[in-house]
C-alpha cells in the first residue's frame, strides 16, 4: 500500500544548525507504520524527528529517495525557519493486505 505524506522542515540556527521534519499521514496507522520504518517519532497523525546538523545530510537522502525534492526541504527562500512543504511516498503493508502465492 503506498501512503502519501505531506512534510515540512522547521530550521533551527541556535549556534549549531538543526532541524526538525515532520510528515502528516492521513492516519495515524500510516503515521505509526511509516514511523517504525523510519525509525522516527510517531505523534498523532504524524511523525517527526529532531536532526542534529550532522544528521542532516543521511535523513534528508532518504526523503529524497521516497520522493521529497531536496531543495524543498532544505530552502530558506520564504523563510528561514521554515523549509518549503514537499511530499513523499513510501510503501507500507497493512496487516490484513492478502498475500497472493505465485
Amino acid at each position: 500500500m503506498k501512503c502519501i505524506a505531506k512534510g515540512i522542515a522547521y530550521h533551527h540556527f541556535w549556534g549549531e544548525y538543526c532541524c526538525e521534519i515532520y510528515l502528516d499521514f492521513n492516519s495515524s496507522w500510516q503515521a505509526e507504520q511509516a514511523a517504525k520504518v523510519l525509525g522516527w517519532k510517531f505523534q498523532n497523525c504524524s511523525t517527526g524527528i529532531f536532526l542534529k546538523n550532522e544528521e542532516t545530510d543521511t535523513v534528508v537522502d532518504k526523503l529524497v529517495e521516497l520522493g521529497a525534492d531536496r531543495s524543498k526541504i532544505l530552502s530558506l527562500e520564504h523563510s528561514i525557519d521554515t523549509g518549503d512543504p514537499f511530499e513523499i511516498s513510501i510503501e507500507l503493508e497493512h496487516p490484513d493486505q492478502l498475500k497472493l502465492a505465485i
